[in-house]
């Protein structure tokens, strides 16, 4: 506190008020970054999301493959030796 700020309340309360502010701006600053990085990390899950579901049918897509074609195999030996 200024030696001003000490002798005169109405310096004091003018530079409490440029004080208060200057906090409020740097303080809505702050919750436009969280709210962009809120944002952000709501776009990623739903990302990771997706991908998980992907990878899932893209497992269960080749699982059948593999089970159509040795069930084929298996079907043509069983008539190749009948």
């Amino acid at each position: 506190m200024s030696t001003l700020e000490r002798t005169n309340l109405e310096a004091h309360v003018d530079l409490c008020q440029e004080r208060y502010l200057n906090l409020e701006s740097r303080l809505g600053k702050v919750e436009s970054k969280l709210e962009k990085i809120d944002t952000d990390l709501v776009e990623i899950k739903s990302m990771i999301s997706r991908s998980h579901v992907n990878q899932t049918r893209m497992l269960l897509t080749t699982a059948g493959g593999i089970i159509t074609v040795l069930l084929g195999v298996v079907g043509y030996l069983f008539l190749k030796l009948v």
